[in-house]
């Protein structure tokens, strides 16, 4: 069986992730929207199905996405809204994206999806350099 780090890992079970884990990240989705500025842009890494970046799409938030699930982007593309966000698939320690972002975000215990420290300095270091001056990496 593949690991958490593995893309296939959540492509098996994309269609049915927000039943499993079904529960709404309100208070998550709440602490987010106050800490970006209202014309800032954020950065969701591990986007999956959009349960967060929806809701704070909804408020008006620009933002973007990365996630290396195919599977999992398509569950989002389906939702209402969902095809609004832009999402690139990839590695979320690499980062490949334009900033900058007032704001990138790993929420819940995704940071762990990166399989060793080394990867998750990576991740760090490579969100670092698509933040604007003065921004915020939640996690």
């Amino acid at each position: 069986m593949s690991g958490l780090n593995d893309p296939a890992f959540f492509d098996r079970y994309a269609h049915e992730y927000d039943e499993r884990d079904a529960y709404e990240p309100t208070q998550a989705v709440d602490f987010l929207a106050g800490l970006i500025p209202a014309d800032g842009r954020a950065l969701e890494l591990a986007i999956g199905t959009g349960r967060v970046a929806l809701p704070l799409a909804a408020r008006g938030i620009a933002l973007e996405g990365i996630d290396g699930s195919p599977a999992m982007v398509e569950q989002l593309r389906a939702k209402p809204g969902g095809s609004e966000i832009p999402v690139t698939i990839g590695d979320m320690a690499d980062v490949a994206v334009d900033g900058p972002f007032q704001m990138s975000y790993l929420v819940f215990n995704t940071l762990f999806n990166l399989p060793s420290q080394a990867r998750q300095v990576d991740c760090f270091r490579n969100v670092a350099k698509v933040l604007a001056p003065g921004g915020l990496f939640v996690i």
